[in-house]
């Protein structure tokens, strides 16, 4: 499929937008804010929604589709309302804030008003902290037409100081190290006074591409070239797997639900349930994908060999970036030693060369291929502004309570769905075995690199260990 990438023009070409009727209006200096708080209103905002971000180093998950997609399968809930804030000089949109506002509730007392980004959250697994939650947005942020950066910065955080008493906390989720939020937001909330708790959440990754792809290849060590070598001798000269590609929605029908079951098997076999078995991540995914294979912005390849799928890989390219997003591969496969996921990580790496792309972004995550790959890692952060309202003493205490029970009630639900899959991978005699194996193995793991941090020693990327490991670094010297 034939990827296109947005040219970028510049700040003094923004267009004019008109103001829809009832929007709520409020003025900040030099820039006036309009909050978006109805579906219609953040339907018709797609237009300047997309020419913003294109005039922008906004992500893919900062795009309009992303974000209306979220929203729509998996953020839409009764306690929680829209919030987006649009920032323009005259009438020119030059910044914009997607908030939604979430109300905790408890025999119809409101206990906490939180405003997050949207794409935060509903995922599996939680990044850090017993409120923090992955979600499938690997980076968010607020967005912001090149020039405009701090003075977006500077409105949101007069707006986010004047509405201090609607408001009790404002999360920003999976903020990369180099972010608007990281770099430009935070430290006018300090200036203002707030109380900023910010924790390190996971390291990304991305390729720098080169002009060539040979030039690439020549960067790496030479045991990674000799895997990409075997992987395009398979996929070409032996013809051990044969390439099919998205090209129209029949296709993506019909190779979505391959990739799907791929991924969901090789996350199953370790142990999780893999994102697919909420039916809403499903549904979110699905739409999404096939509203970037109408914009030609999908990169979806699959390899087969003897009339099975063995490997699927799929990416958006978005801003001059390609995103790797979704893989699966068959590791039982006699065709998995020809490396097939290998295959179409060199064909998306040569693709988006070949289409100019910037970078190919890995995204989250401490798989050591990635730092094989030649590829450079950051880090994104989970903050909290907690002071924009300091909480009255026994709503803060009801609050604690309320979600802390909630926490806990996510812990035993989480705990069920692991056993479900051990059960549905061993049978009824042997899960809780298996079970057992699979949460000590995670426990291991994570105490190392507890330990590895007190030692002083930091990485970006990890291999899994043994309690053998573990135990002989509790007794290395410090």
């Amino acid at each position: 499929m034939l990827i296109h990438t947005e040219q970028r023009v510049t700040a003094e070409a923004l267009p004019a937008f008109r103001l829809h009727t009832g929007m709520h209006h409020t003025e900040h200096p030099r820039l006036s804010c309009t909050i978006l708080a109805t579906d219609d209103d953040f339907l018709a905002s797609r237009n300047e929604w997309d020419e913003l971000v294109g005039k922008s180093e906004a992500s893919v998950y900062q795009s309009f589709d992303w974000c209306r997609a979220w929203w729509k399968y998996l953020g839409e809930r009764s306690n929680r309302r829209l919030n987006i804030l649009v920032f323009r000089e005259k009438h020119a949109t030059v910044g914009i804030a997607p908030f939604f506002l979430e109300e905790q509730k408890l025999a119809g007392l409101t206990l906490s008003r939180r405003l997050s980004l949207l794409g935060t959250g509903v995922a599996f697994n939680k990044s850090f902290g017993i409120f923090f939650d992955d979600g499938p947005s690997d980076y968010l942020d607020i967005i912001a037409a090149a020039g405009y950066e701090q003075r977006v910065a500077e409105a949101l955080a007069g707006y986010l100081e004047e509405h201090r008493n609607e408001v009790d906390e404002v999360e920003f989720l999976n903020a990369p190290e180099m972010s608007i939020v990281m770099k430009r937001v935070l430290p006018q909330m300090r200036k203002k006074g707030a109380i900023v708790k910010v924790s390190r959440a996971d390291v990304n990754s991305r390729i720098i591409l080169p002009a060539t792809a040979q030039e690439y290849l020549q960067g790496l060590s030479s045991n990674v070239r000799r895997r990409f070598s075997q992987a395009r001798t398979a996929l070409g000269g032996k013809n051990v797997f044969q390439m099919k590609e998205v090209e129209t929605e029949a296709h993506l029908e019909e190779l979505f639900a391959q990739l799907v079951e791929l991924h969901r098997r090789r996350w199953n076999d370790m142990g999780y349930p893999g994102y697919f078995w909420d039916k809403r991540y499903y549904d979110f995914q699905r739409s999404f994908v096939s509203e970037m294979l109408s914009q030609k912005r999908l990169w979806f390849k699959t390899v087969w060999a003897d009339g099975r799928c063995v490997g699927a890989r799929l990416g958006f390219s978005h801003n001059g970036a390609m995103y790797d997003y979704l893989t699966g591969f068959d590791k039982e496969t006699t065709t998995a030693k020809y490396r097939p996921g290998y295959a179409l990580l060199l064909l998306m790496i040569e693709d988006a060369i070949a289409s100019r792309h910037a970078t190919v972004e890995l995204l989250r995550g401490d798989e050591r291929y990635k730092a094989e790959l030649h590829s450079n890692s950051f880090y994104s952060s989970n903050a909290v502004i907690a002071n924009v309202q300091l909480f009255e003493g026994g709503r803060t205490i009801a609050s604690t309570l309320a979600r802390s029970f909630g926490f806990l009630g996510f812990l035993i639900s989480r705990e069920l769905i692991l056993l479900r899959v051990q059960y549905s991978n061993h049978g009824p005699f042997t899960f809780l075995y298996y079970w057992a194996e699979f949460r000590g193995s995670r426990t291991v793991n994570k105490l190392y690199r507890s330990i590895e941090r007190d030692h002083g020693i930091v990485k970006d990327y990890h291999e899994d260990h043994s309690l053998m490991d573990l135990i002989n670094l509790l007794f290395t010297e410090r």
